[in-house]
């Protein structure tokens, strides 16, 4: 276990040789919504030339798998870098005894938490609160439009790795019907149940042949390092309420009505060609409406042959979208 958190440490040198010890995470909390202990991490400290950044990660996600992501971008200018766990993964207080079962009951719950997590990164003086900066990777995507859609906006700009507007599912409307089903039918199941086929995380299913993330060995590895190291980030699959509530928070950010709360945001969407885990046409679908009621500030680039892990591909498809995403920061940015 220790080796193998060393390879994670080694790789991590060799991709940011210079920040890798220098810019060591500080972990800090707060009391979210029904009193849940969220965990957040702040990378750097000190303004960076082109301002602050927030990153919003995705379910089953900690602060630590987006640590070379951060380094990337204190070196590209943008400091300290804040992450949040959300709530029930990542170093965050779970919502159900079984600390595996990827849970929420109420997807408001994510942005309200986050809320209270935008308030302590804009108190901390080393904030460039004239230029902060948001990012996201999937759920972290949704979390995101859902608070800017709930609460006043502090960011200069908004880029969206492969966001999950919509889950990959054969239908939205029949998946909440059947989600009904189990949650409110007797005899049918629990909402808290896993989704049918889920179940806790075990190290020795885990496969990079066949995996939906990334073409990376190396960086498809970090991630269970860290859950090996760090026993209290591992995370299963999702629960049906998840399922449940994602869904009807996807409809519901996907209206006309809720899009054009945030019309004057200007948002960048990353998109991976191959995604597998999330639907590439809903965030086509949220970025045409946003341009339909807004000042077509909605902006969406394709990443050839990339999977939904877009900031942990190979080199060949990572670098792109980082150089895209870093040159629209910086167009905004004083």
């Amino acid at each position: 276990m220790f080796i193998n958190f060393m390879k994670v440490l080694f790789f991590i040198l060799l991709i940011n040789p210079v920040y890798a010890f220098e810019q060591e995470p500080q972990n800090y909390s707060f009391t979210g919504v029904n009193d849940f202990k969220i965990v957040y991490s702040k990378f750097g400290n000190k303004k960076g030339v082109n301002g602050s950044l927030v990153i919003s990660p995705g379910r089953a996600e900690s602060s630590l798998k987006h640590t070379e992501t951060a380094l990337d971008f204190i070196e590209l200018g943008f400091s300290p870098v804040y992450i949040i766990n959300h709530r029930g993964q990542g170093f965050s207080q779970r919502a159900l005894s079984n600390p595996h079962k990827g849970h929420v009951e109420n997807f408001n719950y994510y942005h309200h938490d986050f809320q209270k997590f935008i308030e302590k990164v804009l108190q901390d003086p080393d904030t460039d609160v004239n230029n902060l900066f948001a990012l996201s990777h999937s759920m972290g995507g949704a979390v995101l439009v859902s608070y800017l859609q709930h609460y006043k906006n502090p960011f200069k700009a908004v880029s969206m790795v492969a966001p999950m507007l919509g889950i990959k599912v054969d239908s939205e409307d029949a998946t909440l019907f059947k989600t009904w089903v189990i949650c409110y039918t007797p005899f049918a199941g629990d909402c808290n149940d896993y989704v049918p086929g889920g179940k806790d995380y075990d190290l020795s299913e885990v496969r990079f042949e066949g995996n939906k993330s990334t073409h990376s060995p190396e960086r498809f590895q970090v991630k269970y390092d860290f859950w090996e190291k760090y026993p209290e980030l591992q995370l299963g699959s999702a629960t049906v309420r998840w399922v449940r509530e994602s869904i009807q928070a996807n409809q519901f950010m996907r209206s006309k009505k809720k899009i054009a709360k945030i019309k004057d945001i200007p948002i960048f969407i990353v998109q991976a060609e191959n995604d597998e885990v999330v639907e590439n046409a809903k965030q086509n679908i949220f970025c045409d409406r946003k341009n339909e009621v807004g000042k077509k500030n909605c902006d969406l680039v394709i990443i050839p042959d990339a999977r939904h892990g877009i900031l942990i591909e190979s080199d060949e498809i990572r670098q792109p979208a980082i150089d895209f995403i870093e040159a629209y920061f910086k167009s905004f940015s004083i």
